[in-house]
């Protein structure tokens, strides 16, 4: 009867160990499932961050342009205005 209860003693320890690294392993998912949506979240609030920097950039891109253009502009005129103040 000593022998049976001694094993099921060992039994029953084995089922708790079993039990808490059970535990133990739900609580490592649950963090490593809040880190992901964690990172999750600030990959998405970085993507928004680079969509609106690229569309900026676009925007200040053709503001660039446009202010080339109208120099070159400005530029073509000048020399008509000098080759007919010197006769040409």
């Amino acid at each position: 009867m000593l022998e049976q209860a001694t094993t099921r003693l060992h039994i029953l320890e084995q089922d708790l160990m079993i039990e808490r690294g059970k535990a133990t392993l739900t609580a490592s998912q649950n963090d490593k499932d809040t880190e992901i949506n964690t990172l999750k979240d600030e990959l998405k609030l970085k993507q928004t961050m680079i969509d609106e920097l690229t569309k900026k950039t676009e925007e200040l891109l053709d503001d660039v342009r446009c202010k080339e253009a109208k120099v070159k502009d400005l530029e073509a005129w000048k020399m008509r205005m000098k080759m007919m103040m010197d006769g040409n």
